[in-house]
Parts: C-alpha cells; sequence; structure tokens
C-alpha cells in the first residue's frame, strides 16, 4: 500500500492526477477545473525535462566539484580511525542469476563507489541496510546480500554490516553505535547525491564528534543547455521523482 501511494503522488502521476481532478470539475461544469488541470499539465512537463529538473538537483544537492571532494578525502588515506560508509537503496526478487534476491541499481552503483573510495584511500568498507517497513516474511535484508555480493566478486569483507535500518534515520542511529564501537572518527559517507541532505542531517545529529565527507554519486553541473534539454526524457522524469521523494522525505523527518 505504501508503494502504491509513494508511487501515485510522486510525478508523473501526482501531477497528471492533479490534472485529471482538473478534467473532472471541467466536465461537471466547473469552470475552476482549469486551474488544476493546466497546472497539472505544466507540472508533469517541466518536472520530466533536463532543462528544469537539473537545476534544481544542483541546488538541492549543492555539493563542491568532485576534485575537491577527493583532494579532501585523500588526506585521510590509511588513517585507523576512519571508514567508508555505504547506505543501502534497497534491493529486488527475483534479480539475481538464480532467481533470488539482487541489489536494486541504486544499491549497486552506491556499492561500487564504496570499494573505489576504500581501495583508493586505503579504508575499511562499512555498509548500513535492512530491511523495509513492510516487506515479504522471507525478504533478506540489505546487508545480507551486500555480503554476499562482496564475496561473488572477490572483493576484501566488510568492516561491519548494521541490518536493522528501515530509513535514513535509522541508517545513522544504528550506525552511530558502531562508529562508536570501533572508535571511528572519520567516515566517507557515500550514497546519491539527492539522498545525501537528508543523510548528512541525520548522521550528523547522532554523530556530532564524528567528521563527516559526503562523497556522493552526483555529476558536476554543465555549463549552457540546449533545446533538447526541455523535451521529456526517463532520464530526467527519473531524478524529478526521486527529487520531489526526497524532499518530502526530509520534510517529514525519515
Amino acid at each position: 500500500m505504501y508503494q502504491l501511494f509513494k508511487q501515485l503522488i510522486l510525478p508523473p502521476a501526482g501531477p497528471l492526477l492533479l490534472a485529471l481532478a482538473g478534467l473532472a470539475a471541467m466536465g461537471s461544469g466547473r469552470r475552476w477545473g482549469r486551474w488544476p488541470l493546466g497546472l497539472g499539465l505544466l507540472l508533469a512537463w517541466l518536472l520530466t525535462t533536463d532543462a528544469v529538473v537539473s537545476p534544481l538537483v544542483d541546488a538541492y544537492v549543492d555539493s563542491p566539484p568532485s576534485r575537491q571532494i577527493l583532494h579532501q578525502a585523500q588526506a585521510w588515506t590509511g588513517r585507523s580511525d576512519a571508514v567508508v560508509l555505504v547506505l543501502g537503496g534497497g534491493i529486488r526478487r527475483a534479480s539475481s542469476a538464480d532467481g533470488g534476491y539482487d541489489l536494486q541499481p541504486l544499491t549497486s552503483e552506491r556499492l561500487r563507489r564504496g570499494l573505489w573510495w576504500s581501495k583508493r584511500l586505503k579504508l575499511p568498507l562499512a555498509f548500513s541496510g535492512g530491511l523495509p517497513a513492510v516487506g515479504d516474511a522471507d525478504r533478506p535484508t540489505e546487508s545480507s546480500v551486500v555480503a554476499r555480493v562482496l564475496g561473488e566478486l572477490g572483493a576484501p569483507p566488510a568492516l561491519w554490516f548494521e541490518g536493522r535500518a528501515s530509513n535514513t534515520q535509522e541508517n545513522a542511529r544504528f550506525s552511530a553505535e558502531l562508529l562508536r564501537r570501533h572508535g571511528t572518527k572519520k567516515v566517507i559517507l557515500v550514497t546519491h547525491g539527492l539522498h545525501m541532505p537528508r543523510a548528512l542531517h541525520h548522521f550528523r545529529s547522532q554523530v556530532p564528534d564524528v567528521e563527516i565527507l559526503p562523497a556522493p554519486l552526483h555529476r558536476d553541473p554543465e555549463p549552457g543547455w540546449i533545446l533538447a534539454q526541455w523535451l521529456p526524457s526517463s532520464a530526467a522524469a527519473a531524478q524529478g521523482s526521486y527529487l520531489v521523494y526526497e524532499w518530502v522525505a526530509r520534510t517529514v523527518g525519515k
């Protein structure tokens, strides 16, 4: 039910439902229906174009250039009190070679980037990701699937896995216990750029004594624009939906 509700309010479905409501109102003779109809169609268009979505994403993420992050991170190379912490982005059923659970693309991208940072900085890897609030009874934790994938890749085992969190707030709360237990003072935090502001808020609240360096998966802003950026695309639609989701999640405190 939660997943259905989420899909209905996020773009493009949310704006289109607003437009349909306006159309229904106009069909009943209510002239004010033209306003939700027009607004819904406009939002459905704009939130699927790179010309609108990309600047909004860049402003929301507000991340320094990649080279600056790399320069800061290199100062932590080989430190015994530092760790690369990857946050989970979900798993999916029947997507592995044997039909079992495998990583969602978001999680795969974050794990790959975390492994890159771990190797580059000679730091141990850690991972946080448990179960969704509502899920299948036989569903494994994200952490257990990641542990299996690391083994399949021949990668070094993680320093620790946190497998209880069901949202970002719990990622921070449960990871804080493990960070303190291992005496960690510095964290390279890896997640997608749109997720990073919410993750930083929760982690800095839970471990204010730990220095956290955000290492988001986010492309550097591109100068200029072209006419094609005003045309809808699946990539822009996905980013627009993710942006609205993160804004709502951050607003409700999860």
